[in-house]
């Protein structure tokens, strides 16, 4: 699984943690989804990324090598529900719980306008989560360069 989906999947666990009634399903599956959609329902897909690299230079003062690299990750939610009310206390139930998250480091949260869906007779509620990773590179023993064989997610707290 990419580092990406890895990501995904985070934010769908910490979703459903918060909501456990509701379905997350991602923008674009791997099947077409049906209309009209559930009644309480969230969409998601990574909108934007950020990568910086993420070196010893700054510590040490040796020439640098990257380590890594520091992902900054707008996942965006559509939250559609038949309700606005029913929209708004599942926004207000993920906000809390993303904010408040071992796993997710949430640097901003945008919430857009509520608008009425007429295709399925809903409300959709978009949001943007702005979400702080580090992803490590971890290489083999023989290379002399650092060229990653895999990557792996490091989650808030922990240690590189």
């Amino acid at each position: 699984m990419g580092e990406f989906s890895q990501i995904m999947q985070i934010v769908a666990e910490q979703i459903k943690s918060a909501s456990p009634q509701m379905e997350v399903v991602n923008a674009f599956p791997n099947a077409p989804r049906n209309n009209p959609q559930k009644e309480n329902l969230a969409v998601m897909g990574i909108q934007k990324v950020f990568l910086q690299p993420i070196g010893f230079e700054d510590f040490c003062g040796e020439s640098f090598q990257v380590r890594g690299k520091k992902a900054e990750v707008w996942v965006k939610v559509s939250f559609c529900c038949k309700s606005a009310q029913q929209c708004w206390e599942s926004w207000e139930s993920v906000l809390n719980s993303m904010m408040f998250s071992k796993k997710l480091k949430v640097g901003q949260a945008e919430c857009g306008e509520a608008v009425w869906q007429k295709d399925w007779g809903g409300i959709v509620l978009p949001v943007r989560f702005c979400l702080d990773f580090i992803i490590s590179g971890e290489k083999d023993q023989e290379e002399t360069e650092l060229h990653p064989e895999q990557f792996r997610i490091i989650r808030k707290g922990e240690k590189i």
